[in-house]
C-alpha cells in the first residue's frame, strides 16, 4: 500500500546558513569560471557577461553582472526571467532552486573541488555527512579520439541513498565536469565507423560493444542539457538511437536527434522498444536476457526521424545506413547467396563546416537565431540572408580599401543550397521585410516626386515647342536661327530625369531588365530569392540564346567592373549606358542538383563566375521540425534592434564632398592590414603546382578579395553610424571575425565545387540503387528509369550507361530475356538492397 504521509519538506536551516553564504561567496569568486562552465557560448564585455538565453545560445539578450553588490545577478531581456547565481545554476541543470536546494549546493560544492556542504536539519543532524559515499562501484572513462584520457565518471551507491554520479576532469585534476563541451563515450572506437547506435548511460554502450556492437552515450544522460555535449563526432554517420523505455527516455531521444542533425549525420532513427517489455527496459537489460541484439536490431520497429541521401538533391551522400531495414526483403537469402558482393565505390565528400555565427555582430546573430526558432530552418539561412540585406543597404553609401589603389563596395553573391522540402521563402520574408518597409515609407515622396517632374518636362515641352516655331519662320536670318537653337538647347538643359523607384532589388529578372535597373539606380541593386532556379537558368544560359551564357551581368555587378551597354536602339535613337563601379548583391537558396548543374558548367567556371560565388549548402532539418505546445511566436523584440540597423543604413545621409553626395571610406588598421597581407600569402602558396588549392586557383585567388567586402559589412553592422563619417577604420578584431568568415566560404566553396566534379555516374548509380531499394522494384528496363525515376529523369542514353556501371560494380546484372523479347532488363543486387553498404559514398 503506497504511503501518502509524507513528512513535511523543509528548507535549510538556520544552523546550515552558514555553509550556503561560504559556497556562494566561493563560487562568485570564480564567477567567470563558472559562467564559461555554464553557458560556454557567453562572452565578456564591459565588465558584464552576454549570452542569448538560459539554454545558453549564443547572442546578448541575457546579462549577468559581473562585480559590485549585483555580482552573479542576471536577466533575460526576451523572457523577463533572472535571479542570482544558485537560481541560474539550477535553470542550468533542470532543478527546482527550492525542491532540489541541496543537491544544487551539492554539485557546486563538487565542481569547486569542495566537499559536499551539509544542509539537514536538526532533527538528522547526526546522520552521515553527505560527502561520505564510500568506495565507488562504477567507473567509467572518457577518451578523445586519439586514445586521450578527458575525464572519469564514478558511480557511487551509499547506503540508503540512490545511487550517484560524480566526474572527475583529468585536465585539472578536480571532481567536476571537463572544460568546454564534454565529450560522447566510445569515442575512438566510433571513429572509424559509419553506423553508431545511441544508448542512454554507460553501462548500456558497454553491454553493446560486449557483443560486438558499437555504441556510444552522453555524460549525466538524460539529465544533462543538450548543448553541453560535443556531438561532432557523430558527423556523417549513420545514427540508432536505443531509448529506455519510458517517457523520460523517448523525449531525450528526440532531443538527441535534434542534435545530431544539427551536427550533421545522415541518417537517425530512433528504435522502438518491444511492447512486452517493461518500463525502463533498456539495452544492458536485452543483453542480460542473452537476447539476440544483432537480430533484434535488424528487425526492431523504428521510426525514422532524418534520412539524408545524395542523388543530385540533398546534402549528402550516403544511401541507407547498415541497420536493416524492418521492411521484407524482396527476395530471400537463399538467392542472396548466388550473387557477389557488390563494390563500394568512393568513401564520400567530406561533410560541410558549421556556418561561424559566432563572428556576426550580435544584431545579426540574435535575429538569425529568434528567425531560425520560429521557422525551423537552420540558423545560417537568416544569417546569410540578413548579412546580404546589410551589404545592400550600405551599397554604395561606403567602400572599403583593400590596398592603396583598390577598393571594393560591399558586392557578394551568396548561395544557400537546400533540398526540396526545406523552407525556403519564410526566412527571406523576414529577413528582407525592413527592405519593403523602407520602400513603403518612400513611395509617396517617390511619388510626388515624380508627379513634380512630369509637370515640369510638360511645361518645358511646351517652351520648347514654341521656341521651335519661332526658330522656323522663314523671314529669319540665320543669326537669329542660331540664337533661338541657343535658347531651346538652354530650355533643354532644364529638364530633369524621373528618379528611380525606391525598389532595390528583384527576386527574378532577365539580364537586359537586371541591367536597366541597375543603371537606374547608380548600380545599386541585389537579386535576394528563396526560389534561385531561375537565376541560375539565366546565368547558364537558358534565356540568352544558344551557345550563350548570362553571366556577365553578374560577373560585372559582383567584381565592380563597369558596364557598357551600346545598342542600335529604336525611333528615339542608339541606346548607349554606363554604369561605373557596379554593386550588386546577390543571395539566392536553390536546390543542390541546380547548384551543381551550374558548378559543372565549363564556360561558367572559365568566366570566373563561379569563382565569386559563397555557397553555403545548409543540414536538412526535414523530419525534426516539431512544434511543441504553446510554442511563442515570433518575438519582434529580438529582431528589432537588426531591422532598426538596416533601416538606419538606408536613411543614412553619406558626407558631402564638393556639394555632391560622397562615399564613406573605410581601411584597414595597420595590424588588420598585415593580418591581411599574411593570409593572403597563405592562400597564395596554396595555389602553386602540387599543392591544397592548385585545382581551384580560380575560387581561391577571389577569396582575400571577398573577405575584405565581409569586413566592411560586419564594420558597418556593428558602427552603423559611421556611415555619415568620412572614413573610418577596421581593427585587427573586425578583420579576424571577417578572415573567419572567408575561410568558412574558400573551404566550403572548394568542397562543393569538388563534389560537383566528381563521378555523375556515381551519383546516378546511387540515385538508381536508392529508387530501387525504396520502391521494391526487383526487375526494371531502361523505359522503367525513364517513366518511374524521380526528376531529374535520365536520357536513354544516360540510363544505359549507369546501368554498364552498375553491371561493373557489381550492382546490378542483365536479366536473360525470353526468345523474341526485345526489352533488356535488369535486376538489382539484393545485397544493395538489404544493405546498401555499396551504395554509400
Amino acid at each position: 500500500m503506497m504511503d501518502f504521509n509524507h513528512k513535511a519538506t523543509t528548507g535549510p536551516s538556520l544552523e546550515s546558513r552558514p555553509n550556503v553564504d561560504r559556497l556562494k561567496v566561493r563560487l562568485l569568486e570564480c564567477l567567470e569560471s563558472a559562467l564559461a562552465y555554464l553557458l560556454p557560448a557567453g562572452k565578456v564585455r564591459s565588465g558584464k557577461f552576454y549570452v542569448g538565453d538560459v539554454q545558453g545560445n549564443p547572442g546578448d539578450s541575457m546579462v549577468v553582472e559581473l562585480t559590485g553588490p549585483k555580482a552573479g545577478m542576471w536577466f533575460d531581456h526576451a523572457t523577463g526571467q533572472g535571479g542570482d547565481i544558485i537560481g541560474l545554476w539550477a535553470e542550468m541543470h533542470h532543478l527546482d532552486a527550492r525542491r532540489d536546494f541541496a543537491k544544487i549546493l551539492d554539485e557546486i560544492a563538487t565542481w569547486l573541488g569542495d566537499a559536499t556542504p551539509v544542509v539537514r536539519s536538526k532533527a538528522n543532524r547526526s546522520g552521515p555527512p553527505m560527502d561520505d559515499l564510500g568506495p565507488h562501484t562504477g567507473k567509467w572513462d572518457y577518451f578523445s579520439k586519439d586514445g586521450q584520457l578527458i575525464c572519469c565518471v564514478y558511480r557511487y551507491d551509499p547506503p540508503n541513498r540512490k545511487k550517484t554520479y560524480r566526474p572527475y576532469d583529468v585536465k585539472t585534476g578536480k571532481k567536476q565536469d571537463p572544460e568546454g563541451l564534454w565529450p560522447l563515450y566510445h569515442q575512438p572506437e566510433i571513429a572509424g565507423i559509419g553506423d553508431v547506435v545511441f544508448v542512454e548511460g554507460e553501462k548500456c554502450a558497454d553491454a553493446l560493444l560486449s557483443v560486438g556492437i558499437v555504441a556510444t552515450t552522453s555524460m549525466h544522460g538524460a539529465k544533462a542539457p543538450i548543448n553541453k555535449t560535443d556531438w561532432s563526432p557523430l558527423a556523417g554517420k549513420n545514427l540508432l538511437i536505443w531509448p529506455d523505455k519510458d517517457k523520460v527516455g523517448w523525449d531525450y531521444a528526440v532531443d538527441v536527434t535534434r542534435a545530431a542533425v544539427q551536427a550533421g549525420v545522415v541518417y537517425v532513427a530512433i528504435l522502438i522498444p518491444p511492447d512486452d517489455k517493461p518500463s525502463k527496459w533498456d539495452a544492458a537489460d536485452a543483453t542480460i536476457e542473452g537476447m539476440n541484439v544483432h537480430e533484434f536490431l535488424a528487425n526492431a520497429e523504428r521510426q525514422e526521424m532524418h534520412h539524408t541521401v545524395w542523388d543530385g538533391t540533398n546534402q549528402q551522400n550516403t544511401a541507407m545506413p547498415c541497420f536493416p531495414c524492418r521492411d521484407e526483403p524482396f527476395v530471400d537469402d537463399s538467392q542472396q547467396d548466388v550473387w557477389p558482393d557488390p563494390t563500394p565505390i568512393s568513401q564520400g565528400h567530406e561533410a560541410p563546416r558549421p556556418y561561424p555565427l559566432d563572428v556576426l555582430p550580435s544584431v545579426l546573430r540574435d535575429a538569425a537565431y529568434e528567425v531560425a526558432r520560429f521557422v525551423k530552418v537552420p540558423v545560417a539561412s537568416p544569417a546569410v540572408i540578413g548579412l546580404s540585406v546589410a551589404a545592400l543597404s550600405i551599397g554604395k553609401r561606403a567602400k572599403i580599401q583593400e590596398r592603396s589603389g583598390l577598393y571594393h563596395h560591399p558586392a557578394l553573391f551568396h548561395a544557400l543550397i537546400a533540398a526540396s522540402g526545406e523552407r525556403k521563402s519564410p526566412p527571406f520574408k523576414i529577413m528582407t521585410r525592413s527592405l519593403e518597409q523602407w520602400i513603403e515609407g518612400e513611395l509617396d515622396a517617390y511619388q510626388q516626386r515624380v508627379a513634380e517632374v512630369a509637370s515640369n518636362n510638360q511645361v518645358l515641352d511646351t517652351v520648347l515647342l514654341a521656341l521651335k516655331k519661332q526658330a522656323s519662320r522663314p523671314n529669319l536670318s540665320e543669326q537669329e536661327q542660331q540664337a533661338f537653337i541657343r535658347q531651346m538647347a538652354q530650355e533643354e538643359c532644364k529638364r530633369i530625369i524621373a528618379p528611380p523607384h525606391p525598389r532595390m532589388f528583384t527576386s527574378d529578372a532577365t539580364e537586359e531588365r537586371l541591367f536597366q535597373r541597375m543603371h537606374t539606380r547608380g548600380g545599386e541593386y541585389a537579386v535576394l530569392s528563396g526560389e534561385g532556379r531561375p537565376v541560375f537558368d539565366a546565368i547558364m544560359g537558358k534565356y540568352s540564346g544558344k551557345e550563350r551564357t548570362g553571366d556577365a551581368i553578374y560577373l560585372a555587378g559582383i567584381s565592380g567592373d563597369t558596364i557598357t551597354r551600346d545598342r542600335v536602339g529604336n525611333e528615339n535613337g542608339p541606346e548607349d549606358r554606363m554604369i561605373i563601379n557596379p554593386c550588386l548583391n546577390v543571395c539566392v537558396m536553390v536546390q543542390p542538383d541546380k547548384y551543381l548543374e551550374t558548378a559543372r558548367h565549363p564556360s561558367l567556371r572559365a568566366s570566373g563566375i563561379l569563382a565569386r560565388i559563397w555557397p553555403v549548402w545548409l543540414p536538412s532539418l526535414v523530419g525534426t521540425r516539431l512544434e511543441e505546445m504553446n510554442e511563442p511566436g515570433l518575438n519582434e523584440f529580438i529582431l528589432q534592434p537588426y531591422e532598426e540597423t538596416i533601416l538606419g543604413l538606408l536613411n543614412t545621409v553619406p558626407p558631402q564632398k564638393n556639394d555632391k553626395p560622397a562615399c564613406h571610406l573605410v581601411k584597414l588598421s595597420p595590424e588588420a592590414s598585415e593580418s591581411r597581407r599574411q593570409w593572403h600569402n597563405i592562400v597564395e602558396m596554396q595555389m602553386a603546382e602540387g599543392r591544397d588549392l592548385e585545382d581551384v586557383r580560380d575560387i581561391a585567388s577571389k577569396a582575400v578579395s571577398a573577405t575584405v567586402k565581409a569586413a566592411l559589412v560586419l564594420h558597418l553592422l556593428d558602427h552603423p553610424h559611421l556611415v555619415a563619417e568620412e572614413e573610418s577604420e577596421v581593427d585587427l578584431d573586425t578583420w579576424e571575425r571577417a578572415r573567419h568568415l572567408g575561410e568558412y566560404h574558400l573551404t566550403e566553396a572548394v568542397r562543393v565545387q569538388r563534389m560537383a566534379e566528381g563521378d555523375a555516374l556515381e551519383a546516378a548509380a546511387l540515385r538508381v540503387a536508392r529508387w530501387a531499394v525504396t520502391t521494391k522494384t526487383m526487375e526494371f528496363s531502361i523505359r522503367t528509369l525513364g517513366r518511374s525515376l524521380p526528376r531529374p529523369r535520365l536520357s536513354p542514353k544516360e540510363a544505359e550507361a549507369v546501368m554498364e556501371f552498375m553491371i561493373e560494380l557489381k550492382w546490378a546484372r542483365k536479366v536473360p530475356t525470353e526468345q523474341g523479347d526485345r526489352t533488356v532488363k535488369f535486376q538489382l543486387n539484393p545485397k544493395c538492397a538489404n544493405c546498401a553498404n555499396c551504395a554509400r559514398v
